[in-house]
């Protein structure tokens, strides 16, 4: 791609412009690309333009006769923007095959005006005759040895590491060679192949080997292991070189001292790496393996498998937990532990609690029992001195007797003697109890008020030593009344009825002077000394052929009640028969009264006193 230049080019001779092409065109062929960013023109050097030159037509032969000879057949092209465009060279003519092509780069431009030839490998470009000629190919010399430099039409200079021999400079390197584009070094010049020196080079190359016993080396011989410098010469160690770890190889140093030689074995035991087989042995140098390995017999608490590389394996989350035996008598509660034990809870329980046996257990025969002999606690307080005697433990029994009739007795195991002091009552109120401590207890007879318990006496006494009743009276001076003597309740006044004859009366019988009958009355009488309910007793009237309840009213003993006839309204004081109540609120008889109501005929009319049963207790005629 052609760089801008500020001058303007005069027209060139067409040869010199076929000549320039050549150049161009020879040196595009040889180089692929460039590298983007190089600035172009920068190694051209700049044409200054002669405005006074002349061209005439001897200096184009001369410029012609001085081109390289190309043949008859050969082309020479132009990288522009025009497609097949091609200036041939034939016999120092010049003849210019042109196809029919879109508009080239120079179209609108002048003689000499800058270009674009489309090629990043040349430089300065400018329209010659209408075409896009370049001044000079684009250098891509980057001065680097490892470094191919070629350019490419379309990007410009490329520059492509290589491999090739160069030198870093180093006076105490050879054999350089470039890698990624930079020159290596090589080995060190002063390396004098000996593995007990140290090789040292100086800035100048001057080269140093100083031995050094400290360095590891091999002195080429298998035959020795442990090799080891002594004075800057290696010297052959005293391991032996030939060692072999296979079992079925024999190895040995050869004749020669150098080179180790190798024995097939046959017949001896080895090991082939398979921990599941067993007696391997040796054969045509290589270990066979030999029969299978049997493992242990499964038990109710493990199971065993075979691994190649540690053999036989307890599984030990087998059973796990399960109950089992350990045909062992003298433990107990035995459960598989998860590592193909059966493993027992706790020993079997051989204490018998006997001091006079000694206990053991014997796995087969399971708890033993021997007795011994000596001293012994049987754990009673009511023993001492106690003696193992046939295994068990035998004490004298422990006297208790306190030599007092008043108190009980006795031993306990846990307490030892007890006394319980006895309780003289002969439940009797007539007897003072006591106890005395020789004759035990004594029940003395007194005097004096008592109670026999039962309900029908009073004012019992103990006379003898024995409670003696008094007697009782339940009379109530009620003639009314049955008096009787419960043995439970005591005495009791059961009503009687019908009331006996003279204890209710009617002592009186008011009539009004009107014919309504308002205002007439009755005298009852009590004469008793008990009061009475007059609930269930009525007043019935011959003549009126009705009878009249009394309302509930008590007469107390010894007294007289009016009853006045009820009306609506009440009827006052003053209409009241004389010799009647003065109040009316005392009792009244004009409840259930059936038909028109009670009333009392004026004269010969019977009043009858009605009891609850019935009965006629009193009869009273009126006058």
């Amino acid at each position: 791609m052609s760089a801008p230049s500020p001058m303007s080019l005069r027209p060139l001779p067409l040869v010199a412009l076929l000549c320039l092409a050549f150049v161009v065109g020879a040196c595009g062929s040889e180089l692929e690309g460039t590298a983007p960013g190089r600035e172009v023109g920068a190694d051209v050097p700049e044409v200054e333009p002669d405005d006074d030159a002349e061209v005439d037509d001897s200096d184009v032969a001369n410029e012609v006769d001085d081109a390289p000879d190309v043949g008859d057949d050969s082309e020479v092209r132009s990288e522009t923007s025009e497609p097949d465009v091609a200036h041939e060279i034939s016999d120092g003519d010049v003849a210019a095959d042109v196809d029919v092509a879109p508009p080239g780069p120079c179209d609108g431009l002048a003689e000499g005006d800058p270009c674009d030839d489309a090629n990043a490998c040349t430089l300065d470009d400018r329209c010659v005759s209408g075409r896009c000629l370049p001044l000079g190919p684009l250098v891509c010399d980057d001065g680097n040895v490892c470094s191919d430099d070629t350019c490419d039409a379309a990007i410009g200079c490329v520059w492509l590491a290589n491999l090739a021999a160069c030198d870093d400079g180093d006076p105490c390197t050879a054999g350089d060679r470039c890698s990624v584009g930079i020159c290596r070094p090589g080995g060190e010049t002063c390396d004098d192949r000996n593995p007990c020196t140290r090789d040292s080079c100086a800035p100048n190359g001057a080269c140093t080997n100083t031995p050094d016993d400290a360095l590891p080396c091999d002195d080429a011989s298998a035959c020795s292991a442990g090799d080891f410098c002594a004075d800057g010469v290696c010297m052959a160690g005293p391991g032996d070189g030939c060692a072999e770890n296979d079992p079925c190889v024999a190895v040995t140093c050869g004749a020669d001292g150098l080179t180790c030689e190798l024995a097939l074995l046959n017949g001896i035991g080895c090991d082939d790496g398979d921990a599941c087989t067993s007696t391997d042995t040796c054969q045509g140098g290589l270990c066979r393996a030999g029969p299978a390995l049997k493992c242990p017999w499964d038990s109710e608490c493990a199971a065993f498998r075979c691994e190649r590389q540690t053999g036989c394996v307890l599984d030990t989350s087998y059973q796990s937990g399960k109950s089992c035996s350990d045909d062992d008598r003298c433990t107990i509660g035995e459960s598989c532990d998860g590592q193909g034990v059966c493993a027992p809870i706790e020993p079997a329980p051989c204490d018998d609690d006997n001091p006079c046996t000694d206990d053991s257990c014997d796995a087969t025969w399971g708890c033993e029992h021997s007795w011994v002999s000596g001293g012994c606690n049987d754990q009673s307080a009511c023993t001492s001195d106690d003696v193992c005697e046939f295994g068990q433990c035998r004490g004298t029994a422990l006297s208790c007797d306190d030599a007092n009739a008043c108190t009980i007795d006795s031993c306990d195991p846990l307490l030892g003697c007890q006394r319980l002091s006895i309780v003289c009552d002969d439940r009797n109120s007539c007897t003072t109890d006591a106890c005395d401590q020789a004759l035990g207890c004594r029940f003395t007879p007194r005097s004096g008020a008592c109670d026999d318990g039962l309900a029908c006496t009073a004012g019992d006494v103990c006379a003898a030593g024995v409670c003696k009743p008094g007697a009782v009276t339940c009379d109530d001076d009620d003639p009314c009344t049955a008096d009787v003597c419960d043995a439970e309740e005591g005495c009791l006044n059961v009503p009687l009825a019908p009331c006996p004859v003279g204890a209710l009366t009617i002592t009186a019988v008011g009539v009004n002077a009107s014919p309504s009958g308002l205002g007439q009355w009755v005298a009852i009488q009590n004469a008793s000394a008990a009061s009475f309910d007059l609930e269930g007793y009525a007043i019935r009237g011959e003549r009126c052929d009705c009878e009249a309840l009394i309302d509930e009213s008590v007469i107390v003993a010894a007294t007289i009640l009016y009853g006045l006839r009820a009306s609506t309204p009440a009827p006052a004081v003053s209409e009241i028969a004389p010799g009647g109540p003065t109040a009316v609120d005392q009792f009244d008889f004009e409840l259930g009264v059936p038909g028109d109501g009670f009333y009392i005929d004026r004269s010969g009319d019977q009043i009858d006193l009605i009891g609850p049963g019935g009965e006629v207790v009193d009869t009273f005629v009126v006058r």
